[in-house]
């Protein structure tokens, strides 16, 4: 994929082999460091969630549903309803 935007491009060319690991990841375990929700899956929330409020989730998860699922996972906690939209002002959906 080529954007207009050379930085886009640039970061995105460093974030697709950290999502190809996590898909891989997620091939052994339910969650990035093992069985249950933890720091480095807290870690994700704030990329996933920037990514989805600027349309662009589609770039991690294309092509790789166990991200795509985990990312489901991730926002079907109470925790993140609890957390994340509370904590989020108008300018953040602009």
């Amino acid at each position: 994929m080529v954007l207009e935007a050379p930085r886009v491009d640039a970061a995105i060319r460093h974030y697709d082999p950290a999502f190809d690991d996590m898909e891989r990841q997620f091939c052994e375990t339910a969650w990035l460091a093992g069985r249950g929700f933890g720091f480095a899956d807290n870690c994700m929330i704030p990329h996933e969630k920037r990514l989805s409020l600027i349309c662009m989730d589609s770039l991690c998860t294309r092509n790789r549903p166990n991200v795509t699922e985990c990312f489901e996972r991730m926002e079907a906690r109470p925790s993140y309803e609890n957390a994340v939209p509370d904590c989020m002002t108008g300018e953040d959906h602009e």
